[in-house]
């Protein structure tokens, strides 16, 4: 408190001279205080009647009707309080994201067996041309030079195939279509005996 008033005080007393200076001109100027009304006609300076006792009149009405000047306002001059930093806003920490635990990867497939390798084929043996009628052991040596083993061979033979080997046989030309060596050879391929025993007959 004496802070304040020793910081305001000229602003005290200017208004404290405010007020006083506008309670003696309103005083002063009252129509119900006559300063002169006491005085006799005679100049003793005293009436007959009692002397009206002084009373003061409401300080805030001047006898014009005009309110009295309001005394000046006080500024305030006191620093201004420093700005109180805002605080923000915290957010709710999102929740965590649960952790997947890693997944295996999966075995590798099992390598598959290896392939048994295929044996060669078991090189079959010759056939007895000389099984087919009108092939002796003459003719069935010259068909091996030529590259005849297997019934199989000539069951498919043409007339073309016909025509060339018959070229190579000199004396024994014909034979092949004479003594019908295509359908021997069917029937023997065929493995067919009972109908070739029974056509050509019985096997030598």
């Amino acid at each position: 408190m004496l802070a304040l008033i020793a910081y305001y005080w000229i602003w005290l007393l200017a208004a404290f001279l405010i007020g006083l200076l506008t309670a003696l001109w309103i005083w002063g100027g009252s129509p119900g205080v006559d300063r002169m009304a006491g005085y006799a006609a005679d100049g003793t300076g005293h009436t007959d009647s009692q002397e009206q006792p002084f009373t003061w009149s409401d300080p805030t009405v001047r006898t014009n009707g005009a309110p009295p000047a309001a005394p000046a306002p006080v500024r305030d001059t006191s620093p201004p309080a420093p700005p109180v930093p805002e605080t923000p806003a915290r957010t709710a920490a999102p929740d965590p994201t649960p952790v997947q635990p890693p997944v295996a990867p999966p075995p590798p497939p099992a390598p598959p067996p290896p392939a048994t390798p295929t044996p060669p084929p078991v090189p079959r043996p010759d056939d007895d041309l000389t099984v087919i009628k009108g092939i002796g052991p003459q003719l069935n040596t010259l068909l091996r030079s030529l590259g005849v083993r297997r019934f199989e061979q000539i069951a498919g033979w043409t007339e073309s195939d016909i025509a060339r080997v018959d070229a190579h046989l000199g004396v024994f030309r014909g034979r092949i279509l004479r003594d019908e060596w295509v359908d021997q050879a069917r029937l023997l391929a065929a493995g067919d005996i009972a109908k070739f025993t029974a056509r050509y007959g019985e096997q030598h």
